[in-house]
């Protein structure tokens, strides 16, 4: 009879043939009786492991909404369309309310303005007009150098601003001291017509602003301002009915005034060549001017301007406008 073998193992169990001797040893029976305590543990655990369902790793879940192509916003509806749209047109069809205001200059000259009432194309305008052939041809006898129209026009001015009134029978020796003081250029002092400056200032008018000389302002630079209707009165320049409420700024230089404590005078000169045929037209020219200096003259000193006049250096005469 062949021997049984000693060992064994089974699926669920596992077996060893032991001698009696070996079971009646304590310390291997303990020993046996802790694995084989393990072994159940081990089996239940992993009995209960099996017995459990699949376990499935959680996956977020993002719901993404389809857009426009090329990631562009969905089309807004009709209603937000309109909601935006109207705002938007509102202001890209807003117009200044004020666009005649726009068309005005809100400041001016009165040589400007002048020219306005004249509707002169230019855009600007020497100081004084051009003179005729025969004060020219006159004046290159005494000078050379041809200054132009406006330069001898400065000059005269510049004399008349700064020679000592109380001196005006010696007006040549004023003008050298004139240029001595660099106050005028040896070419300047060349081009004045000194009989013509003399010839006022021996004048009836002349004679009276001396006597008042402590009252004489000399080249007086003003600014005041003006209406569009009381620029359109003075000028002639008409003006829009929507401008009613605007206003501009003048500024001029009054070549002589005598500002005296009720009145003012004021004497304008023109270095013009021109004849007596011609006055008339100058005359017209130049008044909507000194009419407008008056004004401005009111306007800051709070006195009537009662003597406004327009003096022709060139034919020596003082005509009142």
């Amino acid at each position: 009879m062949a021997a049984s073998p000693r060992t064994g193992e089974f699926e669920s169990l596992r077996w060893r043939r032991v001698d009696d001797s070996e079971v009646e040893n304590s310390t291997y029976q303990s020993s046996r009786r802790e694995e084989a305590q393990t072994k159940t543990c081990d089996k239940s655990v992993s009995d209960e492991v099996a017995s459990r369902p699949p376990v499935v790793p959680e996956v977020a879940t993002t719901i993404v909404q389809p857009q426009s192509p090329i990631g562009l916003p969905p089309e807004p509806s009709a209603a937000d369309s309109a909601a935006v749209q109207e705002p938007l047109r509102a202001r890209l069809e807003w117009r200044y309310p004020f666009q005649a205001a726009t068309r005005r200059k809100a400041k001016s000259s009165v040589t400007a303005l002048r020219r306005e009432a004249e509707a002169l194309e230019e855009e600007a305008e020497a100081l004084f007009p051009t003179a005729g052939a025969r004060v020219q041809a006159r004046r290159r006898q005494a000078h050379p150098a041809h200054l132009s129209a406006a330069e001898i026009g400065a000059a005269h001015h510049k004399f008349l601003e700064h020679f000592a009134l109380e001196k005006s029978a010696t007006l040549a020796a004023e003008a050298e001291r004139l240029v001595q003081q660099n106050q005028l250029g040896a070419d300047e002092r060349a081009a004045l017509d000194l009989p013509a400056l003399a010839a006022f200032w021996n004048s009836d008018l002349g004679c009276k602003i001396r006597e008042h000389r402590e009252d004489v302002r000399r080249e007086l630079a003003f600014t005041a301002r003006f209406s569009p209707q009381e620029l359109a009165e003075i000028t002639g320049i008409k003006t829009r009915g929507e401008l009613a409420q605007e206003f501009v700024i003048v500024q001029g230089v009054a070549d002589l005034l005598v500002l005296r404590l009720d009145e003012i005078w004021l004497v304008d000169f023109k270095t013009d060549a021109l004849s007596l045929r011609n006055l008339p037209e100058k005359i017209k020219t130049y008044a909507p001017q000194v009419r407008l200096y008056a004004a401005a003259l009111e306007k800051i000193f709070h006195r009537k301007v009662t003597f406004r006049a327009l003096h022709f250096l060139a034919l020596g005469r003082t005509e009142e406008v």
